[in-house]
């Protein structure tokens, strides 16, 4: 009798301690692992950084500093994209535009974002005839603020627009609205998306306004909002990273999340670091899908 109390205590022992050690630390949802026990995954991974009409201002340009700097720390390159607004901004002050040349020797990629018709607020840029039942349907099909669309005004197509931004650079890679009817020539790549499954995706050739485009996918890292009823963490996006799916890795914010909560942001560039140390991985859209093309030739 004695020696199977003994037992069942030994049995016990045994069963707590492996609840101890399967449960690690219940503050954290995260299933983490290292670089050294990952199954040798290091993904591709990529970050779009979205600069939007109505945020072309001293104070969101200063937010934009403060998170280039702190993706340098990181060895983060970022893919930065702007609207027209943000052009107009940067070319009308020398400081900007040397710290724009200074980003793309550092290795970020900077590209263009639109807001056609079917987005509020619009950026003015378009090739439909703004007088057109079609421009009207597109504007009438996404909820906007009066005092907003008082705002808007026509400012050119989408020639118009690629020339604009031109002036900052060579134009690769765009996210927008309305690609069917505003895509313009000679950007050959895309990405952008809200959803967490959008995180993971592959290069897919896609046509847009009879354009041919490699297109990516990512989800968005933003501080405690819903998107589209959807609440992405950064433990969310962490278990996704870490999962057997297959395809780069692809987040989006903007200058304005960044300002409300940069160690956000930081607790995402730290987790990439742990995963890929040597930062080999972490690149721009440009970059990964050209790479991507290279090594399925």
């Amino acid at each position: 009798m004695k020696l199977k109390k003994i037992k069942w205590k030994s049995i016990l022992c045994v069963f707590l301690l492996s609840v101890m050690l399967g449960c690690g630390d219940s503050s954290s949802s995260v299933i983490e692992k290292t670089n050294g026990d990952n199954n040798g995954k290091i993904r591709d991974s990529f970050f779009e950084v979205h600069l939007e009409p109505l945020n072309a201002n001293e104070d969101m340009f200063n937010a934009l500093l403060e998170f280039v700097d702190l993706a340098a720390q990181y060895n983060v390159k970022l893919t930065l994209l702007f609207t027209p607004q943000w052009v107009g901004m940067i070319l009308s002050d020398a400081d900007k535009i040397d710290l724009l040349s200074q980003w793309r020797e550092n290795g970020h990629e900077v590209g263009g974002h639109h807001h056609g018709p079917g987005v509020c607020p619009w950026d003015g840029y378009t090739n439909l005839d703004v007088n057109s039942q079609e421009f009207k349907n597109r504007q009438n099909n996404v909820p906007c603020p009066e005092s907003v669309r008082e705002q808007e005004e026509y400012l050119g197509n989408m020639d118009d627009y690629m020339e604009l931004l031109s002036n900052i650079g060579s134009i690769n890679t765009l996210t927008m609205s309305d690609e069917d009817v505003d895509w313009p020539e000679g950007a050959l790549y895309s990405a952008g998306g809200r959803r967490l499954q959008k995180a993971i995706s592959e290069p897919a050739v896609v046509i847009f306004n009879g354009q041919k485009v490699y297109k990516l996918t990512s989800a968005t890292l933003k501080p405690g909002e819903t998107v589209l009823e959807e609440l992405i963490t950064v433990d969310d996006l962490k278990n996704e990273y870490l999962s057997e799916k297959k395809g780069k890795f692809g987040l989006n914010a903007h200058a304005t999340d960044y300002k409300q909560n940069p160690d956000l942001y930081k607790e995402w560039f730290e987790f990439l670091n742990k995963q890929d140390p040597g930062m080999d991985h972490a690149g721009t859209i440009s970059r990964i899908v050209e790479e991507s093309s290279k090594s399925t030739e």
